[in-house]
């Protein structure tokens, strides 16, 4: 998976309790934020929230967007790839 961080324009995480809990899920998010301080890539880290679960520091300075219903989610999805047009 760090390879493809290390590679990807956009980083989204669908970010919850189960997320934020999930040491797996937010080494990748540290990892993705450490690449983008001392790299070109990732250029953005996205954070859709799906459950209204607080964003914690170290992660408070990402983009966060509403998910709290598949059509939110549908709807972020759709504003961010039509922001990289």
């Amino acid at each position: 998976m760090a390879a493809e961080i290390a590679s990807a324009y956009t980083v989204l995480a669908l970010y919850s309790t189960d997320y934020l809990n999930s040491e797996w899920c937010t080494s990748e998010l540290e990892h993705a934020r450490q690449l983008r301080s001392t790299t070109a890539l990732p250029r953005r880290i996205v954070l859709i929230d799906i459950d209204g679960t607080p964003v914690r520091p170290p992660f408070t300075d990402l983009v966060l967007l509403n998910g709290s219903d598949r059509m939110a989610r549908e709807r972020a999805i759709l504003d961010l790839y039509e922001d990289t047009e």
